[in-house]
């Protein structure tokens, strides 16, 4: 029997069918289906797992944040397993980008990677912070913040390389206290009326209070000390041992008006570097330099805390503020002079926050008052200055936690230092002395300044804490490695990471 042509075509039909029905219904693994959007899509996860550094176990509700020329990526989901998952625009793959992660009791790192469609998971580690060092139990306890918060600094990369030995602590630094106890006297002292002085046997030690304890380098922490050096500048990294400026191999670098970055990875500078004069960027301990601004004139370098925009003054123009924003196709960048309401902006000792506001010295030309002088804070990306102090006297130095270091010399007197709030209120001089003391520098934590001052009858380096209390000597800066000008240092500041 002769089999119908309809038959035929529709048998033909099925069979053409069959492939894309068994594919149809293949499981997801067996058709290559998974969580992973395809390239086609116009988005993809980039996934970011976070551990420990030692126990290698997830740090559950880690935070993490991406910036991408100097955008910000909003996190779409994170989770007790210590996995951020962040939403990417296809066309941002295999790009460049700033992953900073956090988390509670961990130092916060900064690390630098390229965004893969679809590719593996990033997975990065974080160092837990070391606990608060405590004094040695006496019988009556010396004050808790007699030394410097030991905490290591939070923003701080494990993948720094910190100097050589240098800020390993040694015993050199002791206090500029009295080591010896005073004996109590007579009166408090139950003796026989033969005597009027206490046996040994009733002067027990514990009766007293204990000096200050011999100081503990902070550690990992980093000064970038700036000294007169010949007719020059030179700018010393070292721990508070003092061997980066003291020992037999110094770590310097022909420049000055150091600071370090959000990070501590960086440090920009102004020198002169085989033979090219402008701003550079080195590496914490002084290397690598890399050219950022190729101006002579230009000073008072500060990063944004995303690391790519740099704020500097130009000296030559009155010190007008300019910007310097990344753009590949442009050697040193794209500069812009910042101007408000028409008018530049006129600024000296140029900072700029962690939580992205500038704080400046200068007078209100932007507002047509130009004899309204001050010193100054605005956020960086809405311009709108407000003045904190008046007066050209003071000369912000150092700005961490809503707080602000600044020197002030009143006429015929010796430099102090102050700290005051930038969200108003008085202001504590912490060196009330008659020594000269200057260049102040916030610690990482905020709870302690270090500073300049002659008071051991030499240029050294010393510490107090944010009330004022809690003096420490730490050294004496070696003559024959560099000394100070007072008269030059509303032109120079000290930096600490």
């Amino acid at each position: 029997m002769t089999t119908p042509n309809y038959f035929v075509t529709r048998i033909h039909f099925t069979l053409l069918l069959l492939p894309f029905l068994l594919f149809a219904c293949a499981s997801p693994e067996e058709s290559g289906s998974n969580l992973t959007p395809t390239p086609s899509q116009s988005i993809f996860n980039y996934i970011v797992e976070i551990t420990d550094t030692d126990t290698e176990k997830p740090i559950p509700n880690a935070e993490a944040v991406i910036t991408i020329e100097a955008e910000q990526i909003d996190i779409q989901q994170s989770d007790v397993r210590g996995r951020v998952v962040f939403t990417i625009e296809t066309s941002r793959a295999n790009q460049s980008a700033h992953l900073i992660v956090a988390a509670e009791g961990y130092r916060e790192e900064t690390f630098n990677i390229a965004l893969q469609d679809g590719g593996p998971i990033e997975r990065v580690e974080l160092t837990r912070l070391a606990p608060r060092s405590t004094p040695t139990e006496s019988a009556v306890a010396p004050t808790a913040t007699s030394t410097p918060n030991q905490e290591t600094p939070t923003a701080m990369s494990t993948a720094m390389v910190t100097p050589s030995p240098t800020v390993t602590p040694t015993d050199t630094a002791t206090p500029m206290v009295p080591t010896n106890t005073a004996s109590p006297t007579p009166t408090a002292t139950k003796t026989s009326t033969e005597t009027l002085t206490p046996t040994p046997t009733k002067t027990a030690t514990p009766l007293t209070p204990t000096p200050i304890p011999t100081p503990t380098a902070p550690t990992n922490s980093l000064l970038a000390i700036p000294v007169v050096y010949n007719y020059g500048t030179k700018v010393y990294l070292t721990g508070f041992n003092g061997q980066g400026i003291n020992g037999p191999n110094p770590v310097s670098v022909d420049a000055q008006q150091p600071m370090f970055s959000r990070t501590g990875e960086s440090i920009m500078v102004k020198a002169t570097i085989n033979g090219v004069i402008g701003l550079f960027k080195l590496t914490a301990t002084g290397f690598n330099p890399e050219i950022v601004i190729r101006r002579g004139s230009a000073e008072w370098p500060v990063l944004s805390p995303n690391g790519e925009t740099v704020m500097f003054v130009e000296s030559t123009l009155d010190y007008r503020l300019h910007k310097r924003l990344p753009d590949p196709s442009l050697e040193d960048g794209k500069i812009e002079e910042v101007s408000l309401n028409g008018f530049p902006i006129f600024a000296k000792n140029l900072l700029w926050s962690v939580d992205n506001r500038l704080v400046f010295q200068g007078c209100a030309v932007w507002l047509g008052q130009p004899s309204k002088c001050g010193t100054w804070i605005t956020n960086a990306n809405n311009l709108a200055p407000k003045r904190i102090i008046e007066g050209n006297d003071a000369l912000p130095m150092s700005i961490k936690r809503n707080l602000l270091a600044y020197m002030l010399r009143e006429p015929n007197k010796d430099w102090d230092i102050y700290l005051t709030s930038i969200d108003g209120g008085e202001a504590l001089n912490l060196t009330d002395n008659d020594f000269e003391d200057g260049l102040p520098a916030i610690s990482p934590d905020g709870d302690t300044v270090a500073y300049i001052s002659n008071e051991s009858g030499n240029w050294g380096l010393w510490t107090v804490d944010i009330h004022g209390q809690n003096k420490q000597f730490w050294f004496n800066i070696d003559p024959s490695r560099g000394t100070f000008d007072t008269d030059q240092w509303g032109k120079e500041r000290m930096s600490w990471r």
